[in-house]
């Protein structure tokens, strides 16, 4: 497939919010001289320089801190935390950001937090760790997930858009999707990526519900069903913060039965579930299941549940 890599969309959407506002400052552990460590800001120092792409120590409160000091400073901070702590950097960024917002009602964004998240291949013993347990339930913020290079490209840059709110944006990108190769990117982001879940794959039998890195599994999974005479919808959520209920509760009530494929953020996968049960009782003809992924193959798993569903 040709097209654009999710990190390369990344790194695009970044040159061009560093090119269009002078503001705009990059910082984060090793992202400046080593490029960081998916090569997200490989090339950004040399051309945009070291006072706006800038090396910090391996602390997510750190960067946060520093962050918050150039957005008091009348600077649009961009900082990523590092891939290994995601877990402890959404203490941080509920500590350090949402509850300021909440608390103070003061608008901090424009203001955006990006975090590697998820399992990857051979990665280290932390991997695995997702913060949407923590992220999904902290006042003040706006969380969203991207599963396409397009989604990526558009939250980034519609996130330092004040037309779009000026809620600080955590964007949460998988790991295991950053060589994953996309469509290539429009002349515009599409600005509802930030707020509302997308139709992926229509389906008149199960509804699949994901995001992330769980979207390529659930869309496979349900394209395998269809030798096994189903029809599997898909939607991915890619607004975590606020989560699109209505979208959601719509492809659920169409089918009458759902499963939340998700990569290890329990808690969330079970809030979704119940949000979408609350608005979605009275169609359903079948408990909604939650399907995580493990070192099993993940698509025989979400196929296995989903018969199962389906034979409630």
């Amino acid at each position: 497939m040709s097209g654009i890599a999710l990190v390369d969309a990344v790194r695009q959407a970044l040159a061009e919010v560093l090119a269009e506002r002078p503001d705009a400052v990059l910082l984060g552990c090793d992202i400046a001289t080593y490029g960081g460590p998916f090569r997200a800001t490989t090339g950004l120092k040399e051309r945009f320089g070291a006072e706006r792409v800038l090396d910090t120590p391996p602390n997510p409160a750190a960067i946060l801190g520093f962050s918050r000091g150039l957005k008091l400073a009348g600077k649009l901070p961009i900082c990523e935390l590092p891939p290994e702590l995601a877990a402890r950097a959404a203490g941080a960024v509920v500590d350090g950001v949402g509850r300021f917002e909440a608390r103070t009602g003061e608008a901090g964004g424009p203001f955006v937090v990006r975090i590697p998240v998820g399992r990857v291949a051979h990665g280290m013993l932390s991997d695995g760790d997702s913060p949407e347990a923590a992220l999904g339930f902290a006042a003040g913020l706006r969380v969203v997930c991207p599963s396409r290079p397009v989604d990526a490209w558009s939250m980034i840059r519609a996130a330092v858009d004040p037309r779009y709110g000026r809620n600080p944006t955590i964007v949460l990108e998988p790991k295991a999707l950053y060589r994953r190769l996309g469509a290539p990117l429009p002349d515009e982001p599409d600005a509802t990526a930030l707020t509302t879940a997308r139709r992926a794959r229509a389906g008149a039998d199960l509804t699949l519900l994901a995001w992330g890195a769980a979207v390529p599994v659930a869309l496979e999974a349900a394209e395998r069903m269809t030798a096994d005479g189903f029809e599997v919808g898909v939607v991915d959520l890619r607004s975590l913060v606020p989560l699109d209920t209505a979208t959601l509760a719509e492809a659920v009530r169409e089918t009458g039965r759902a499963l939340v494929v998700h990569d290890g953020a329990g808690s969330f996968a079970g809030a979704v579930a119940a949000e979408v049960m609350r608005e979605a009782f009275l169609h359903l003809e079948a408990p909604i299941g939650l399907v995580s992924g493990d070192d099993e193959d993940w698509v025989v798993r979400v196929r296995e549940a989903a018969l199962a569903t389906l034979g409630f």
